[in-house]
């Protein structure tokens, strides 16, 4: 069993970053194709001066736009024993190879702060250990790279998703992370973790966005943590405006587990954004289908859900 502590990988927040490094070159070439895909059935536009080098691009297929691997998705602080579970099965259990990549906190890099990382995996029966490159050098140089070789799991760790952008952007770790994701690893975050898995994230503001770029693991998505906790309802109905992206404002101590087209809250409330619709709450214990989020089935009655009404 997984013993959930704040002091954990799954859920240890961070101060404001010191150190912010500029992001290369095709930054917002990977951006602006973060979320061209429609969803379920809609004609995908392809943007001009599309480099085939960037990873993930939505082809003529609409279904690219939706993720095909497993994700583990926290919204902040203590998390569901439930999904720790699932994470850590999802990755073997007993056979687990679970990197931790701690990066997006300012604490990373403290010798002092190493132990508390592994707080939560000890009674697991997964090999974890820490993998954090202590610059952009590091986050592209082989050597770094050899230990993901063998990983079953990754765990993005908690902090400031700006902070861990900044580091990992164009380097070979997030093409590693990449084609991990692509061969079945299954891959979970909590916090910045989690606001970092989609390429159109919210780097910081509210209620205004302050847009950046992220990982394209989840496609087609935004992801918004701390959600009602920290009042973010109108910073992600204006980060999902204009954008065929859906938005998932998940609350403190609730998961979205994203398994293929299949999306399931666990633990607490997960609101799910659509530009010109009401929000969408998917609530614990309920699954829908990503294709179920067209144009109009968030107005349906039938839709199975709850719609709620913006303040």
């Amino acid at each position: 069993m997984v013993e959930i502590t704040e002091s954990n990988p799954l859920s240890l927040e961070a101060s404001e970053p010191t150190v912010k490094l500029a992001p290369q070159k095709n930054t917002l070439q990977k951006l602006r194709n973060g979320c061209r895909a429609l969803i379920a059935g809609a004609i995908v536009t392809i943007l001009p001066n599309v480099h085939a080098e960037d990873a993930y691009d939505s082809s003529t297929d609409p279904s690219s736009a939706i993720p095909t691997g497993k994700f583990v998705v926290g919204g902040g602080g203590p998390l569901p024993k439930q999904a720790i579970d699932i994470f850590v099965d999802s990755a073997g259990r007993e056979y687990a190879r679970i990197a931790v990549i701690p990066s997006a906190s300012a604490d990373a890099g403290i010798d002092t702060r190493v132990s508390s990382y592994f707080k939560g995996w000890e009674n697991s029966g997964a090999k974890v250990w820490l993998a954090h490159p202590k610059d952009r050098e590091e986050a592209s140089s082989d050597k770094f790279l050899e230990q993901f070789n063998s990983v079953t799991g990754i765990w993005l760790g908690g902090g400031d998703q700006g902070t861990f952008m900044d580091l990992v952007l164009d380097t070979k770790l997030e093409q590693k992370l990449y084609e991990l994701s692509e061969q079945g690893v299954v891959i979970g975050g909590s916090s910045a973790g989690a606001a970092v898995m989609s390429r159109r994230m919210i780097r910081k503001g509210n209620p205004m966005p302050e847009m950046g770029v992220g990982l394209n693991l989840i496609r087609g998505s935004i992801v918004d943590q701390h959600h009602k906790t920290r009042d973010r309802f109108k910073r992600l109905l204006r980060a999902v405006e204009g954008t065929d992206c859906l938005g998932f404002g998940i609350d403190d101590g609730a998961v979205l587990m994203i398994n293929g087209h299949r999306l399931t809250g666990i633990g607490g409330d997960v609101r799910i954004f659509r530009d010109k619709q009401e929000p969408y709450l998917l609530k614990s214990g309920m699954t829908k289908n990503w294709s179920d989020f067209g144009k109009s089935v968030l107005h349906s009655e039938t839709s199975g859900g709850i719609l709620e009404k913006k303040p």
